[in-house]
């Protein structure tokens, strides 16, 4: 099949960019304390390249060898900005930045907020989503966003084990805000096409490596000036024979309304048709009630916990049993982690789990445990870096896959350079171990 008749491309070029001259291709970057990690796609199999590293405000510059495309360099400056570019025997790919030193966790991948290589889509990474493949392998993906950019272009990557390194796999185009699952051994994608965009569903039947054109769910707007579609990489369970997800419409001037997406678990998840939104409510007239995580009460009610308020999350409740139906709004809770996106999990064995930031910052990811919903207990921490500058330093965004007492996060991070806490030059992973 033609790639022009894929959602998967490795990689995606603008169409009126020149893919040859864009070889060898970097498509991953991890910088390190004292050096950078580097993954490259190369149409000369075999190929011998030169692996140019310079410094970008000195005349140092290096070159090293690499018979494989992959390559990890270390001797540079710590916390320095430097150029890189692959040279093979007939062509040289084009230049990429990063700049070195630690980060916590484990890069999944890293963009410099000057580089321009994704300016198509956007110049920051965003939405994170991981999984665990029918293969066995954790699979993340990531977006690319930007002010006024179009926020189109989300890249896969993989790590066979169990999340200490990470290779490249493909990117899907257009596909933003996207959430990975696993639906009967199959993996599929929940996305817009881009912010406010069309709501899409695709799948992939060799673990995330090629991906068929996705279904259109329902009709956005495509447009940052008018409402449209709106949601976060949140999770996506299953309840009375249905799968559930949140979703939003509107927009950050507009405001939003609420409603939550299901379809039946046996019916074809690439059909539209299938597909069942349920009406929109708009339950506050305040602009912000998004991202919500679906959760089951001790009671038996199918809950949608959004992102609200400063310690204060608005609860709505669907209906199990007509999933066409208005939510209903329950009220407000007290939660430590309500002004930013959070996951909340429920435990087989009974219990919640939440990970995000707790009130006020987003430098601290925090996980929390509750056995009720209402009281909530503080875990632990999966990264504190509280003494670092709040205003350019951020790990949120999380998402979460629960193995029984082990929990792997994936996180839009800003650290090391970003230009503020919002927009982020990494994204990393973790995994927790639970204390309950």
């Amino acid at each position: 099949m033609s790639m022009e008749r894929m959602w998967s491309y490795r990689p995606y070029i603008p169409v009126d960019e020149d893919l040859t001259q864009k070889y060898p291709y970097i498509c991953r970057l991890s910088p390190l304390r004292d050096g950078v990690q580097l993954e490259w796609i190369n149409n000369q199999k075999g190929e011998i390249c030169l692996v140019h590293v310079k410094e970008r405000q000195d005349r140092y510059k290096a070159q090293f060898a690499a018979s494989s495309c992959a390559i990890t360099i270390t001797g540079l400056k710590e916390r320095c900005d430097y150029e890189v570019w692959i040279e093979g025997k007939h062509q040289t790919g084009e230049k990429r930045l990063f700049r070195t030193g630690e980060v916590p966790g484990t890069v999944i991948h890293y963009l410099h907020p000057e580089d321009r290589s994704y300016y198509f889509s956007g110049n920051y990474l965003c939405s994170p989503s991981i999984v665990r493949s029918p293969d066995g392998s954790l699979l993340a993906s990531l977006d690319y966003f930007g002010r006024d950019r179009p926020q189109n272009l989300t890249s896969l990557f993989r790590s066979t084990d169990d999340g200490k390194s990470w290779k490249y796999v493909t990117d899907l185009f257009p596909c933003f805000w996207g959430k990975l699952f696993v639906h009967r051994e199959k993996l599929y994608m929940l996305a817009l096409s881009t912010e406010y965009g069309d709501l899409l569903i695709g799948c992939s039947e060799d673990n995330g490596e090629t991906w068929r054109p996705p279904a259109v769910i329902a009709r956005g707007s495509c447009s940052p000036y008018e409402k449209g579609f709106h949601r976060a990489p949140c999770q996506i369970i299953t309840e009375s024979g249905r799968l559930w997800t949140s979703l939003e419409y509107g927009s950050w001037k507009q405001g939003f309304s609420n409603a939550v997406i299901s379809i039946d678990k046996d019916a074809d998840l690439c059909k539209a048709e299938n597909w069942i939104i349920s009406e929109w409510v708009r339950p506050t007239n305040k602009n912000c009630a998004i991202e919500g995580s679906l959760v089951m009460d001790p009671k038996g009610r199918l809950l949608n916990v959004l992102r609200y308020q400063d310690n204060r999350a608005l609860i709505l409740k669907a209906d199990l049993q007509h999933p066409d139906k208005a939510l209903q709004l329950l009220g407000e809770m007290s939660f430590p982690m309500a002004h930013s996106k959070f996951e909340i999990l429920h435990q087989t064995k009974g219990g919640y789990i939440s990970v995000g930031n707790r009130y006020p910052m987003r430098n601290v990811l925090s996980v929390y445990t509750s056995m009720d919903l209402k009281t909530w207990k503080l875990d632990g921490e999966i990264v504190n870096a509280s003494d670092t500058d709040s205003s350019i330093t951020g790990f949120q965004y999380p998402s979460c896959l629960l193995e029984g007492s082990s929990m792997y996060v994936a996180v839009r991070t800003a650290f090391n350079g970003a230009h503020n806490y919002h927009d982020n030059n990494y994204c990393t992973f973790y995994k927790y171990n639970l204390t309950i």
